[in-house]
Protein backbone atom coordinates (compact mmCIF):
# COMPACT_ATOMS: atom_id res chain seq x y z
CA UNK A 1 0.00 0.00 0.00
CA UNK A 2 2.78 2.47 0.87
CA UNK A 3 4.63 1.50 -2.31
CA UNK A 4 1.53 2.36 -4.35
CA UNK A 5 1.27 5.77 -2.65
CA UNK A 6 4.97 6.42 -3.23
CA UNK A 7 4.54 5.47 -6.89
CA UNK A 8 1.53 7.81 -7.18
CA UNK A 9 3.48 10.67 -5.60
CA UNK A 10 6.43 10.04 -7.91
CA UNK A 11 4.12 9.93 -10.94
CA UNK A 12 2.38 13.16 -9.96
CA UNK A 13 5.72 14.80 -9.19
CA UNK A 14 6.93 13.91 -12.68
CA UNK A 15 3.78 15.32 -14.24
CA UNK A 16 4.18 18.53 -12.25
CA UNK A 17 7.81 18.92 -13.33
CA UNK A 18 6.81 18.42 -16.96
CA UNK A 19 3.91 20.87 -16.62
CA UNK A 20 6.05 23.54 -14.99
CA UNK A 21 8.81 23.08 -17.58
CA UNK A 22 6.26 23.33 -20.40
CA UNK A 23 4.68 26.43 -18.86
CA UNK A 24 8.06 28.14 -18.49
CA UNK A 25 8.98 27.35 -22.10
CA UNK A 26 5.65 28.69 -23.34
CA UNK A 27 5.89 31.89 -21.30
CA UNK A 28 9.49 32.36 -22.46
CA UNK A 29 8.33 32.06 -26.09
CA UNK A 30 5.59 34.65 -25.51
CA UNK A 31 8.04 37.01 -23.80
CA UNK A 32 10.54 36.68 -26.65
CA UNK A 33 7.84 37.47 -29.22
CA UNK A 34 6.76 40.56 -27.30
CA UNK A 35 10.36 41.71 -26.95
CA UNK A 36 10.83 41.36 -30.71
CA UNK A 37 7.66 43.37 -31.34
CA UNK A 38 8.76 46.15 -28.98
CA UNK A 39 12.14 46.26 -30.72
CA UNK A 40 10.50 46.33 -34.15
CA UNK A 41 8.28 49.33 -33.34
CA UNK A 42 10.87 51.29 -31.38
CA UNK A 43 11.34 54.84 -32.65
CA UNK A 44 14.94 54.09 -33.64
CA UNK A 45 13.91 51.18 -35.85
CA UNK A 46 11.05 53.16 -37.37
CA UNK A 47 13.56 55.84 -38.37
CA UNK A 48 15.93 53.20 -39.80
CA UNK A 49 13.13 52.04 -42.10
CA UNK A 50 12.96 55.51 -43.66
CA UNK A 51 10.21 57.13 -41.65
CA UNK A 52 10.63 60.48 -39.91
CA UNK A 53 9.24 62.03 -36.76
CA UNK A 54 7.90 65.57 -36.93
CA UNK A 55 7.87 67.59 -33.72
CA UNK A 56 6.45 70.96 -32.76
CA UNK A 57 7.65 72.38 -29.44
CA UNK A 58 9.14 68.99 -28.58
CA UNK A 59 5.87 67.10 -29.09
CA UNK A 60 5.13 64.72 -31.94
CA UNK A 61 2.84 66.12 -34.61
CA UNK A 62 0.13 63.55 -35.31
CA UNK A 63 -2.20 65.61 -37.47
CA UNK A 64 -2.12 68.45 -39.94
CA UNK A 65 -4.48 70.22 -37.56
CA UNK A 66 -1.63 70.48 -35.03
CA UNK A 67 0.15 72.92 -37.34
CA UNK A 68 -0.28 76.52 -38.45
CA UNK A 69 1.49 78.58 -41.10
CA UNK A 70 4.75 80.04 -39.71
CA UNK A 71 5.11 77.25 -37.09
CA UNK A 72 8.66 76.02 -36.60
CA UNK A 73 8.92 72.24 -36.70
CA UNK A 74 11.70 69.67 -36.34
CA UNK A 75 11.93 66.61 -38.53
CA UNK A 76 14.00 63.75 -37.12
CA UNK A 77 15.67 61.29 -39.45
CA UNK A 78 17.74 58.25 -38.57
CA UNK A 79 20.91 60.27 -38.99
CA UNK A 80 19.96 63.74 -37.76
CA UNK A 81 17.30 66.41 -37.80
CA UNK A 82 16.19 69.48 -39.71
CA UNK A 83 14.32 72.57 -38.61
CA UNK A 84 11.65 73.94 -40.93
CA UNK A 85 9.03 76.66 -41.02
CA UNK A 86 5.54 75.76 -42.23
CA UNK A 87 4.72 77.90 -45.27
CA UNK A 88 1.63 76.13 -46.54
CA UNK A 89 -0.94 73.67 -45.22
CA UNK A 90 -2.94 71.54 -47.61
CA UNK A 91 -5.62 69.07 -46.54
CA UNK A 92 -5.82 65.73 -48.31
CA UNK A 93 -7.25 62.36 -47.43
CA UNK A 94 -5.26 59.17 -48.01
Amino acid sequence: MIQREVATVQHLSGKMKYGVRHLIQHQSYILENRAQFVEMVSPENVLRRGYTLTLKNGKIVTSLHDLSVDDTIETRFRDGLTTSVVTRIENSEL
